[in-house]
């Protein structure tokens, strides 16, 4: 490792003299205290081994050393050449710094985009709802207003699918804020169940509910509370087969004082260890090409993610073939007087 110090290393050559043959070498580049500052500062860390450490030689290797007081007074030394993991060290660095700065162009421009895909979006499926309607009059052709109904309900589709991307995109770039207030859970409740009421009717499902009558206000996002029972009820809706039943749940936890907020289905349910798996942006449990359901799956980690950033936690509990149930706390801080008073 030292060649030019080779002739030193024999019985009774003394540290300082192997060490100023490195430094007049340029094995071991001076600073601005001088060398023999240098070899000062230096035995005395031999004095007084403070643990490893990494240096950087003159020639660009790298060594790794680690020094140890003997009981006889002396001081044993492992120096290793640690240059090619240093390398490594560099290339990894670079990777995570260059995949960190893609993400988050990634994210600002989707978070950029939301007017230029929103404005389209909305007059493709404002026009095709006049034109389901028959605003202006007939169109003769029954496959009319068929085609008519596609269009607005695909457009409604691939509209929240682009909501669900902005929103998880504005949350990994910081930028989704809470616009809060004092929120009545009931009527928040309600109005999820009245969105989902029609597909779970055609769904043969049987829709119900569980409000405490006494609910406390809340302070939070309303219309993301909203969307985030709306997510929940309709993974339900969407899991659980022809005959089910979905409730939705809502008390105060009497030990802890958190809000509590839970959607039961008799659907089919996950095992617990793909629930980890469920959790991730664009996680799918089944295969893309045999799903039965269709989502792009957003949904639940969306809905963590806002939950989050109430400072609340979601836990969930299934079985395969049994069902799942959802449970979202949100802390004590954020509740306040009962509705009523």
């Amino acid at each position: 490792m030292f060649p030019e110090a080779a002739d030193l290393f024999r019985k009774k050559a003394t540290f300082a003299d192997i060490y100023l043959c490195q430094v007049e070498c340029g094995s071991i580049p001076v600073d601005a205290s001088g060398a023999p500052a240098m070899l000062q500062r230096r035995l005395a860390r031999r004095q007084a081994p403070s643990g490893p450490f990494d240096e950087r030689l003159g020639d660009g290797r790298w060594v790794h050393a680690a020094e140890q007081r003997t009981p006889n007074g002396g001081c044993t030394c492992l120096w290793s050449d640690i240059t090619e993991m240093k390398a490594r060290e560099a290339v990894l660095e670079q990777a995570r710094e260059a995949a960190e700065l893609a993400n988050r162009s990634k994210s600002q421009f989707l978070a950029n985009m939301s007017h230029e895909l929103r404005t389209p979006l909305n007059a493709i499926i404002g026009f095709s709802d006049i034109l389901r309607h028959e605003l202006f009059g007939p169109m003769g052709e029954n496959r009319y207003r068929e085609y008519a109904a596609d269009i607005h309900d695909s457009g409604r589709h691939l509209l929240q699918l682009i909501n669900d991307l902005l929103d998880l995109a504005k949350l990994e770039a910081g930028r989704l804020e809470l616009s809060e207030s004092m929120v009545e859970i009931p009527l928040v409740a309600e109005a999820s169940l009245k969105m989902l009421r029609g597909r779970a009717s055609q769904a043969g499902l049987q829709l119900d509910a569980e409000i405490d009558s006494n609910l406390p206000l809340i302070v939070a996002h309303e219309r993301k509370l909203k969307q985030i029972l709306i997510n929940l009820l309709s993974n339900a809706v969407k899991f659980t087969p022809r005959g089910g039943r979905v409730l939705l749940r809502a008390n105060v936890a009497p030990t802890s004082g958190e809000l509590v907020l839970a959607v039961r289905d008799t659907g089919t349910g996950m095992a617990k260890e793909d629930i980890p798996k469920a959790l991730k942006v664009f996680g799918q449990l089944d295969d893309s090409l045999t799903r039965k359901h269709e989502g792009a799956g957003m949904g639940l980690p969306l809905t963590k993610s806002l939950i989050e950033l109430h400072g609340g936690r979601m836990e969930i509990e299934s079985a395969v073939g049994h069902g799942t149930e959802v449970r979202i706390y949100l802390p004590r801080s954020r509740v306040r007087a009962p509705a009523a008073a």
